[in-house]
């Protein structure tokens, strides 16, 4: 249609409402401003929460640590990575463009963050006992879902633990313990591939890059202990700074270790009726400021469930 033929009069075919999606008018309600006030207020706090705000409180306490600042660019390398390996399985849209392996671009501007890494990883001991390593908010425990190493460490686990093939619970405990496994790492390559390929540091760069006036994102690296295990991990729910309620982190078995802590701490503590009260008070909703000890799940699974992975073989890249 040319423009004289729009001057002579001639009008556009109508389509129906329905199949009509103009996004061009402002959202200007109450609600979706109620809503976006809602979400810079969470994102704020969860940016209060990184590690280098409390870390000091337990220096003494924890494990040896140290942080690499992150700059926004290479917070963008790490996203451009990320989106290059995984951006039609995460932003559910399939023209975009992925691929098994990176562009040499990314290889390079990777290799560049890796020198700066290195050095600090050596300083607490990865090429001998390995580190953690993790963003100044989550870690990247969803990683170790994305390569086939993961099936020679759940093998391995099998093998060590033959009753577990044959018991759920079991099945979950190797498949924990192969990912915790797979994130002592012990060069820069192992740890640029563990923050490429997570969607929890992806999810957390972004909400970062919102607030770029209070950036400040850095690479924890800790020394690695063998004495930690998925059964240690705990959540706790504080209430205007007073613990109300605390939980296993990985819900979806028994561990026996545990319960034989809370077996214990249930014989010892005060009597049942209190104990349920506290317990409820910590479940109902409330308008007062609450926290979280942490908001991360072993293994942070948002597309497919650890018993789904048990069932049909764990994913492989």
């Amino acid at each position: 249609m040319k423009l004289d033929d729009i001057r002579a009069g001639i009008k556009l075919r109508s389509v129906p409402a329905h199949l009509s999606k103009d996004r061009s008018a402002p959202l200007v309600g109450v609600d979706v401003a109620a809503a976006e006030r809602d979400q810079d207020a969470h994102e704020s706090y969860y940016l209060d929460l990184g590690m280098d705000r409390w870390l000091p409180y337990v220096i003494d306490l924890t494990f040896e640590t140290t942080s690499i600042p992150l700059t926004m660019a290479d917070a963008n390398v790490l996203r451009r990575a990320y989106a290059h390996l995984h951006a039609r399985s995460y932003y559910d849209d399939m023209s975009k463009p992925i691929g098994a392996s990176l562009p040499p671009d990314l290889i390079a501007a990777l290799t560049e963050l890796g020198q700066q890494l290195g050095p600090e990883m050596k300083a607490l001991g990865a090429e001998t006992n390995g580190v953690f390593g993790k963003l100044s908010g989550r870690s990247a425990k969803d990683s170790p879902l994305y390569t086939a190493r993961l099936d020679e460490a759940l093998s391995a686990h099998f093998s060590a633990h033959p009753s577990a093939a044959d018991d759920d619970n079991g099945k979950l405990m190797c498949l924990f313990d192969a990912s915790l496994e797979l994130m002592r790492l012990r060069d820069p390559a192992s740890l640029l591939w563990m923050l490429i390929n997570s969607q929890r540091v992806d999810e957390d760069l972004e909400v970062a890059a919102r607030h770029p006036e209070r950036w400040d994102q850095a690479v924890v690296l800790r020394r690695w202990w063998d004495g930690v295990s998925t059964d240690l991990e705990f959540r706790m729910f504080v209430v205007d700074g007073k613990p109300t309620g605390l939980t296993q982190s990985t819900s979806w078995c028994t561990h026996r270790a545990s319960s034989a802590v809370v077996r214990r701490s249930r014989r010892d503590c005060a009597p049942t009726t209190r104990r349920r009260s506290c317990l409820a008070s910590a479940r109902r909703p409330s308008t007062r400021r609450s926290e979280v000890g942490s908001r991360a799940i072993w293994p942070c699974i948002r597309r497919r469930s650890a018993y789904s992975i048990l069932q049909s073989g764990s994913p492989s890249s």
